[in-house]
């Protein structure tokens, strides 16, 4: 039958258009006039954002980088090198075109708005019929509009709060998961998904690990996985090749950074589904009960008289009893957190079940759409699990599992109506309800967008903001300038919008928004947690303190601090009552204070010799390590416990950045440089003559003299003059291994996060450049774009490059396809075990705490003092090690062991 061509392509054009309206109807949400205003962007961690945009367009591109170093935060810090770069480069290249402050507003809204249009994109390449893409694309507006978290990422709220690149990087993985699809069934271009996948990872690393999953299920044992795995794995090896010039140096750099992973513990399903998924999550669960395997039925009452066979109406009792068994569910729902959950209500829920299930007729299970969607889900369940182990936050990946719930229920919409007339109608009405859905759950988002895009100069505060900028403006040379921490601050747009400092002011401040981008990052905040009333202190894993000047006072000056901005009451008094301390500005109630002997320079003369902080391990013992695991096992002890010791024994190494930290926290130590051996390596520690292996037995060695230093920073240069050639200078930059000497002599780490160095003459000079692993991640990229290249335009070449590279991929992944039951059987429950076990293994880490503190409060001290020589082992800058320790030296002195109390108090 001949196909009328022009009906089609005009349902096509209308398909588009409805799935167009999804976006069309984001963009009528948006303030528009305050869009195309020429204002800095504020609100969230959004406020801090813009100032990385401007860096890029004024700092980078025109030397022809994308990656790069800033002086402006936490004591400078490798710009770009650990963060998205894709989105920053498209706000800070558009900024050449138009005025950046609306392409930044612009692109930090294109990620939302377009994944609509992502999804519709990937349900019309899966082949659904006609308008069920239409659906898809309405079904992640609730998701969008969804204002129960703004840290999760993906929605609207997070995007606000931020969150943009993440945005761009999860409607970019589903661009690339429909290109996938098109790659494996060999309709579509493994050039393209490879560039798309590579854009991914350059968005962000989260969306980048979720798109990473999605490719893992075309590969996954099923049928016909090796012809599958032949067609992408050149796309997977191509972006590879193109993000190596970003990502390849970045795993043995990541010790050069702050550790942060906050474990979030789901404690109710309506966290994960909120009020505004619950038509998405019924209607998913209507889903998969269609799909479960199970007799067929039809009523004696539906049955024609004459023939037997199922009559009209079988559709009317299965109408009824869909209804009733929604209906049940819905109540169920509403009020499950309302009710006691009884055996009654709980039979009623499993009632609700069975008649939802009865009344709906059998669908076919479909691997590539449904399992797709189940496997994400698996995914998205299992990255949660995993994530805080590798130091990554969980939560990010639930909104994955969100966005496939609402897939799901388009999917069973789709599936509904296919024998409707005319499905365009059909998809229409069900957009509309879910327009008028999302729209009834707005909540505070106009207003939000309406803030964040005002920016700076639309608040009534814009006057004294900038007086406080204008009054403490200097350079990249000025001294360093802290802020109070305080939520007072949100009236100028954002708690955070005195971390745009070197943006508005032109100095060079310790905080960011890019918290673990820099080694001095905990020292910023425990700074902050000095010098201000209260501290957000980010980081867990160290202990904080609270508001004293005299305390911060030596910290301040180590990190060449010379004005503070205080806004509370309590921290006025104090800063006013101290001598050190002079106030130049108060206006609006914000002072601005210039620290007494707070410019100390940026590079300094070391005055001690430096010290060798020995924090390499001895061998361990493997197979005791077992033995103990063993033993704990069989001996009655729990099972956390006994992984917990093993994992100890095994992985746990003395950590140099928790000695400097308690290092930095006595000021009568920060006058003795210390440089880590774990990180200069064995040949450059032979040169040091003095040695230690804790901060409690410093060596001092002065050295004669005083020094006069004059210095002179660039944000990718360091000059320096001296009176001292020869001797050690702590330059107060941040370390990074691409600072080289000029000269070719060492820069070494030193504490707390600096960099020192030998000047050889009177004048010294370090640059920010390439190391060998840099040049080779470089050619790696332009190899991958040659090859792309070549691909492109000769088809010899890229059935060369299908056969060298997609064929070994596909005999192994066809290997296991002939045994592919087992293997995926094998697979899952194997990566169900070790999420589940890690999960239990992080949530549960204080269980020998808490077992020592039961036999302490019980006088069993020989009990406790086993248990918290286990806990204390792990060595931890935590308010529970300080009591662990205490309580340890105490039981050895009830036990008389008083040397080791003795030692144990130390």
């Amino acid at each position: 039958m001949k196909t009328d061509r022009p009906t089609t392509r005009l349902a096509n054009a209308a398909e588009w258009c409805l799935i167009l309206a999804a976006a069309a109807y984001l963009s009528y949400l948006y303030p528009w006039e305050q869009l195309l205003r020429a204002t800095v962007t504020a609100g969230g961690d959004t406020a801090s954002h813009y100032y990385p945009a401007w860096f890029m367009h004024h700092e980078l591109l025109p030397k022809g980088q994308i990656t790069g170093w800033t002086m402006g935060n936490y004591a400078g810090f490798p710009i770009f090198h650990f963060y998205s770069t894709l989105p920053f480069f498209l706000i800070a290249a558009g900024g050449y075109l138009f005025p950046m402050e609306q392409t930044f507003k612009i692109v930090s809204l294109l990620g939302a708005t377009t994944l609509p249009i992502a999804v519709g994109y990937l349900f019309r390449v899966l082949g659904y019929g006609r308008g069920v893409s239409v659906m898809a694309a309405g079904s992640v507006l609730p998701f969008l509009f969804q204002q129960g978290n703004s840290m999760w990422g993906g929605n609207i709220p997070s995007v606000l709060a931020g969150e943009f690149c993440h945005s761009i990087g999860l409607t970019l993985s589903f661009v690339f998961l429909a290109e996938l699809h098109k790659a494996s069934r060999g309709t579509g271009s493994w050039i393209r998904t490879g560039f798309v996948l590579a854009a991914v990872g350059l968005s962000h690393a989260f969306a980048f690990i979720g798109a990473l999953w999605f490719g893992l299920y075309y590969v996954w044992p099923r049928a016909g996985a090796g012809e599958r795995a032949r067609r992408v794995a050149p796309a997977a090896l191509l972006a590879f090749f193109l993000l190596c010039f970003w990502g390849l140096p970045l795993p043995p750099r990541v010790r050069f950074t702050t550790e942060w992973s906050v474990i979030w513990n789901i404690r109710h399903l309506k966290e994960v589904i909120p009020e505004l998924l619950w038509p998405a999550g019924v209607l998913t669960l209507a889903n998969l009960f269609t799909m479960i395997p199970r007799p067929q039925w039809t009523p004696w009452w539906t049955r024609d008289a004459a023939t037997a066979a199922p009559g009209s109406g079988e559709r009317i009792a299965r109408t009824l009893l869909a209804v009733a068994g929604v209906g049940t569910l819905a109540w169920h729902w509403q009020t499950w957190s309302s009710v006691p959950i009884t055996t009654t209500w709980q039979a009623g829920a499993a009632g609700g079940l069975a008649l939802l299930c009865a009344a709906l007729p059998r669908k076919r299970f479909d691997p590539e759409r449904h399992g797709l969607f189940l496997f994400i889900l698996f995914g998205a369940g299992f990255l949660y699990l995993l994530a805080p182990a590798v130091g990554f936050p969980d939560i990010r990946f639930i909104p994955l599992a969100q966005i496939v719930v609402g897939l799901m229920a388009a999917d069973f919409l789709g599936w509904a109506g296919k024998r409707l007339r005319f499905p365009l109608v059909y998809s229409a009405v069900v957009l509309t309800a879910t327009l008028a859905w999302s729209h009834h759950h707005i909540g505070y988002l106009p207003s939000w967008l309406h803030w964040n895009y005002s920016g700076y100069e639309g608040k009534v505060t814009w006057d004294l903001f900038k007086s406080i900028n204008d009054h403490a403006r200097g350079d990249v040379n000025s001294p360093r300038m802290v802020f109070e921490h305080s939520q007072m601050h949100n009236r100028f747009g954002g708690s955070r919008a005195f971390e745009n400092l070197p943006f508005f002011a032109g100095r060079s401040t310790l905080e960011g928004v890019f918290h673990q981008v820099s080694p001095n990052s905990a020292y910023a905040f425990y700074i902050q947690s000095e010098v201000s009333e209260k501290t957000s202190g980010p980081f867990p894993q160290y202990t904080y303190m609270r508001l004293n000047p005299d305390a911060a006072l030596p910290h301040l000056r180590h990190y060449n601090v010379g004005t503070i901005v205080a806004v509370t009451q309590k921290a006025r008094a104090a800063y006013d009552a101290h001598p050190s301390f002079e106030r130049t500005f108060l206006e609006g109630g914000y002072a601005i204070y210039e620290i007494e002997g707070g410019d100390t320079g940026y590079v300094e003369a070391a005055r001690n010799a430096p010290v060798l902080f020995i924090d390499d391990d001895p061998p361990r013992d493997t197979g005791g390590a077992f033995e103990g695991l063993w033993r704990d096992l069989t001996g009655g002890e729990s099972l956390t416990l006994a992984f917990s010791r093993w994992r100890h024994l095994m992985f746990d190494h003395k950590d140099y950045k928790i000695s400097f930290y308690r290092w930095f926290k006595h000021p009568e130590l920060l006058d003795i440089p210390l440089v880590p051996k774990s990180i200069i390596g064995e040949d450059a520690a032979r040169e040091f003559a003095l040695t230690t292996e804790t901060i409690r037995d410093l060596p001092r060695r002065p050295y004669d003299g005083d020094c006069e230093v004059t210095s002179h920073l660039e944000h990718q240069r360091i000059r320096f003059q001296t009176t001292c050639p020869g001797r050690p200078h702590i330059v107060k930059v941040s370390y990074f291994p691409r600072w080289k000497a000029a000269d070719g002599s060492p820069v070494h780490l030193v504490s707390p996060g600096f960099m020192l160095v030998y000047p050889s003459g009177e004048e010294f000079e370090l640059y920010y450049g390439r190391t060998g692993l840099d040049w080779f991640a470089l050619v790696a990229t332009w190899i991958g774009l040659a090859w792309a290249l070549a691909a492109a335009v000769s088809p010899r070449v890229r059935a060369l490059s299908e056969s060298a590279v997609g064929v070994p991929i596909g005999v192994v992944a066809g290997a296991l396809e002939r045994r592919r039951i087992v293997w995926s059987v094998i697979g899952l429950t194997l990566l169900s075990l070790i999420g589940a076990a890690t999960r239990f293994s992080l949530t549960r880490p204080d269980e020998a705490y808490g077992l020592a503190q039961t036999a302490y409060k019980a006088r069993q001290f020989e009990r406790a003092v086993d248990l918290l020589q286990e806990w204390t082992a792990s060595d931890r800058e935590t308010f529970k090690q300080a009591t662990a320790l205490y309580q340890l030296g105490v039981a050895q002195s009830e036990l008389g062991q008083h040397d080791n109390a003795i030692e144990t108090h130390e």
